[in-house]
């Protein structure tokens, strides 16, 4: 199962994690709370990056890219990644312009890069990956005031299926430990960085 799915059917009371000390190491760098639905679980911390890190293994540069920091993880026995997204007023401008709103479109923007960051991550190369899709996405706000900006959005990505030359990813995001987006399948295409050369025709 999932970890994604288990968010989705979670329910009842959350016992104390045994692993809190790694969660409050990784809670400290990403500078964001992380829900007591991850925390609850176990944690193998395997790599933590900042803005120039992620740079160096993901295919999209600033300015484009929302993503600050991450961190690479073993959670319940899956391997997952978590990012933070910094969403500011100017990238909001226009969007309900009476009471600014961090639109959906930027959590799909949040979720399409951290999941170019896992699978690039995992296979242990820069490569190009690009998401080829973004149905299925849902929004879970509850509370309209947890839209204002400026953000810090929390993503957890993994991946979910490969499948006809595809990598399918799952995820799921936070602001203030608050669920925000979920998406059951987000595809994506790799390629390399360097198009392989046709061979000359003599």
């Amino acid at each position: 199962m999932l970890l994604t799915d288990v968010f989705t059917n979670s329910v009842g009371k959350i016992e104390v994690p045994d692993f809190l000390d790694l969660w409050i190491e990784v809670s400290s760098f990403l500078r964001v709370e992380i829900p007591e639905e991850i925390t609850s679980k176990s944690c193998i911390i395997q790599e933590m990056l900042d803005v120039e890190g992620i740079e160096i293994i993901a295919s999209t540069r600033r300015p484009f890219t929302c993503l600050r920091k991450a961190a690479k993880l073993i959670v319940d026995g899956q391997e997952i990644v978590l990012t933070v997204s910094y969403v500011s007023e100017n990238e909001c401008g226009g969007h309900f312009p009476e009471g600014l709103e961090v639109p959906l479109l930027l959590f799909c923007k949040a979720m399409a890069l951290s999941g170019e960051l896992l699978i690039n991550w995992i296979e242990g190369r820069r490569m190009i990956t690009r998401a080829c899709g973004a149905e299925g996405v849902k929004s879970l706000i509850k509370d309209i005031n947890l839209l204002r900006p400026p953000a810090h959005i929390l993503t957890l990505v993994e991946v979910s299926k490969k499948r006809m030359g595809l990598t399918f990813v799952s995820s799921y995001s936070w602001i203030d430990a608050k669920p925000v987006a979920k998406v059951k399948w987000l595809p994506y295409v790799i390629s390399d960085l360097k198009p392989k050369r046709k061979p000359r025709i003599v």
